[in-house]
């Protein structure tokens, strides 16, 4: 009965201590799914991250292209622009003198109709003399001189 007993004992103690194994060895695995599952959303996390950074980034980085862009087509565009403008006003003086020399030449045709409100000096430009030393500006243009534009 005592051989039987220790047998029965040592039979139960060793089932005892093999369930303790599988019991340690199952939470060894279970800790390992726990971590392993923790550290996968930690990696997750980091990527979504990463991710997150490296669009702001790229947003960012084309945000100063176009700012770039913008500024350095407007650069362009002024540039142009007074390149054109200094480009017209020759053109502008030209027709501007043309106009005012056809206005001038209207009111003198007008006025020289009437003689009673037109000077001597006015109704014969060629006869009237200019003093010696006065300034040049003041003696009247020559007939001969060429027009640019057509009447």
């Amino acid at each position: 009965q005592r051989a039987t007993r220790g047998w029965r004992g040592r039979r139960v103690y060793a089932v005892l201590v093999q369930r303790r194994e599988v019991e340690r060895e199952y939470r060894g695995l279970m800790a390992t799914r726990v971590q392993c599952a923790w550290r996968c959303r930690l990696a997750r996390d980091a990527l979504i991250r990463a991710v997150e950074i490296a669009e702001e980034e790229a947003y960012l980085r084309n945000l100063c292209a176009v700012q770039l862009q913008t500024a350095a087509r407007g650069f362009t565009a002024r540039r142009e622009a007074a390149r054109r403008r200094r480009a017209v006003l020759p053109i502008q003086a030209v027709a501007r003198g043309w106009q005012g020399r056809r206005r001038a030449k209207r009111r003198l045709e007008v006025l020289s109709q009437d003689s009673l409100f037109m000077p001597a000096h006015l109704m014969n430009p060629d006869a009237y003399d200019i003093p010696k030393g006065t300034d040049k500006r003041l003696r009247p243009r020559s007939r001969a001189r060429p027009s640019t534009l057509p009447r």
